[in-house]
């Protein structure tokens, strides 16, 4: 997927919390840098992201946009 989002990390997803409407993603960016943002439930669904999946973070001013790297 392209995008003219310049500002992004990858990482590790090292934890999900699940509720009905969203879903609390940790990913692990360096050794002592932890990334969490909050996604749609169905946003994770979409996306079948798990716990040890690679993904990429996409940083705007006022989100954070999760991809999974497939």
């Amino acid at each position: 997927m392209e995008t003219s989002a310049r500002n992004q990390l990858r990482g590790k997803v090292e934890k999900l919390e699940e509720t009905d409407l969203t879903a609390l993603c940790e990913v692990i960016v360096t050794e002592t840098s932890i990334v969490t943002a909050v996604i749609d439930r169905s946003a994770l669904d979409l996306l079948s992201i798990k716990e040890g999946d690679e993904v990429s973070l996409l940083v705007s001013p006022n989100q954070i946009v999760v991809r999974a790297k497939k």
